[in-house]
């Protein structure tokens, strides 16, 4: 195809390829800050990698792709889109969290964003396909999706960075759908639940003393009277539901929505712990601005430093750029497409949803064009499962982690924009009620009965000995009373249910019960 058929191709896909001079800045701005999002996820994982998926962790990934290998064999990259398939040794997984840090740094320096973006999303695509179990939440395909999306708004060069290219109004309006998903569906899925507590407007009364990890400012928020809740219940949905529909109008609505939806996350991170999820919705929400919006606002000498003042202008090089206009549009468009199919597939007719029913299914292994939603049924009660090492069977020592709910005079801490995640799922194995239906939890129990030091490291306290058993029971939390409060109580609860059997392991170092 000759260059000139190229430059016809690209006009004719009109004006969402038309180039968007005035968010230049706002561009820098978001692709940094999405880097320090990206920075603090995978540091935060990478301290728990060995105890959580290494060779010696709770569910280690080297026997999860040895199984997917096994069945699929050369289709596993198919179904399991990662490196790790290579090699899922821990210098592999270690490895892999390195070079998403640097990449994520360069980024934040400014260096060949574009590459190294994409870097960081296929390292990241590494590690959550092959750990389902610890990086299954929302906000880790947020972070795939909005990274992807972040290659086609970020400028191009290696060596010489193209900072005063501006990006296309496909890109950014990606970027921009994207955050409206994530929060217009948020609302959606709360109101189709049919869930009580957001029918009536009790749903924050119950949400800040059983959500997975409350923060310092939980107890004191649980404590407002009803109408406060409920009046942040309508708050909610107003945020979710209407202000979104700002992000299709003009600058002052969009600032006022931009506010609004990032002033939530800040509320949200103060009174609970949700690691990088409420940094990366924020970040999201600087797609709304245009450099009018807050540059002019700058001192000068700071106004000076921003980089686009210092960009190297673009060299016209007029069938690259037909070629890399061509290329964005078909990718752009096939990320928007998947990504509404999945947000919104549901609901259209049957003869024209299910041919794409198929597209979905290969691309829903990438984790890169998601539905999202959160908070579609609150919890009205606290389990939390308690684990307990012995050697006779008699004395019994406590493992603590350090984040969650546990001795009741201890205050909730702060463990933001960390996200501990042996404490987030153990909320959700509590969920299950028995360890049968969260049979993860036994496969953690057998690394305790072990001692293994990886394992060991994700938990502020444990027995000091290599246990012959452990048991875990189930306790119901609530708040304390009045007076209970006023002697520095955080918690009162039931007496304990049994989560599972006691266990121990045999001679051959397998798993056995001994009693219910």
């Amino acid at each position: 195809m000759t260059t000139p058929s190229l430059h016809t191709v690209a006009r004719q896909l009109g004006h969402p390829l038309r180039r968007v001079p005035e968010v230049l800045a706002t561009r820098g701005l978001f692709i940094r800050a999405l880097a320090l999002v990206q920075l603090v996820a995978v540091v935060s994982l990478w301290a728990q990698v060995g105890g959580l998926f290494g060779q010696r962790g709770i569910t280690p990934v080297a026997e999860i792709l040895h199984a997917v290998q096994q069945q699929w064999g050369a289709a596993s990259w198919q179904v399991t889109p990662s490196l790790l398939l290579l090699d899922a040794s821990d210098e592999a997984i270690h490895g892999l969290c390195v070079i998403a840090t640097l990449a994520a740094l360069g980024t934040v320096l400014g260096f060949a964003p574009r590459w190294l973006l994409g870097v960081f999303w296929l390292c990241w695509l590494s590690l959550c396909a092959a750990s389902d179990e610890f990086l299954h939440y929302q906000w880790d395909s947020l972070l795939l999706e909005a990274t992807l999306l972040a290659v086609l708004f970020a400028p191009p060069g290696l060596l010489r960075v193209q900072w005063a290219q501006p990006p296309t109004r496909l890109a950014l309006w990606g970027l921009r759908w994207l955050l409206f998903r994530v929060y217009f569906l948020s609302g959606v899925v709360k109101l189709t639940s049919h869930d009580p507590t957001w029918r009536d407007g009790t749903a924050m009364a119950f949400h800040y003393w059983t959500q997975p990890l409350p923060g310092p400012f939980s107890h004191f928020a649980a404590a407002l009277p009803l109408r406060v809740h409920q009046a942040e219940t309508a708050m909610t949905f107003f945020v979710e539901l209407v202000l979104p529909l700002a992000l299709f109008l003009p600058r002052q609505p969009r600032l006022l929505a931009c506010v609004a939806m990032a002033g939530l996350q800040v509320l949200i991170g103060l009174t609970g712990n949700y690691g990088y999820f409420g940094l990366l919705n924020a970040t999201l929400c600087l797609t709304l601005l245009d450099d009018a919006a807050w540059l002019p606002r700058l001192p000068e000498r700071l106004r000076a430093r921003i980089p686009v003042a210092l960009a190297i202008p673009p060299r016209p090089r007029a069938g690259i750029d037909a070629w890399r206009t061509v290329g964005h549009a078909v990718v752009g468009v096939s990320l928007l497409l998947l990504a509404t199919l999945a947000a919104f597939g549901r609901v259209l007719p049957q003869d024209l949803a299910q041919p794409l029913v198929r597209l979905h299914e290969v691309a829903a292994p990438f984790r890169s064009t998601n539905a999202y939603g959160l908070f579609a049924h609150m919890t009205t009660e606290r389990p939390q499962i308690q684990l307990e090492g012995s050697q006779d069977g008699q004395k019994w020592q406590e493992y603590a982690l350090p984040w969650q709910v546990g001795a009741l005079d201890q205050r909730p801490g702060w463990a933001q924009p960390h996200m501990p995640r042996l404490d987030w799922e153990l909320w959700f194995a509590a969920l299950a009620q028995e360890c049968r239906n969260a049979p993860w939890t036994l496969a953690l129990a057998q690394r305790l009965l072990q001692h293994e030091p990886t394992v060991l490291a994700l938990f502020a306290k444990h027995p000091d000995f290599t246990p012959k058993y452990l048991r875990m029971t189930l306790w119901q939390y609530h708040l304390p009373t009045p007076a209970q409060r006023a002697h520095g109580q955080f918690w009162q609860r039931d007496a304990p249910e049994a989560f599972c059997p006691i266990v121990a392991l045999d001679g051959q170092g397998r798993l056995v019960s001994m009693r219910w």
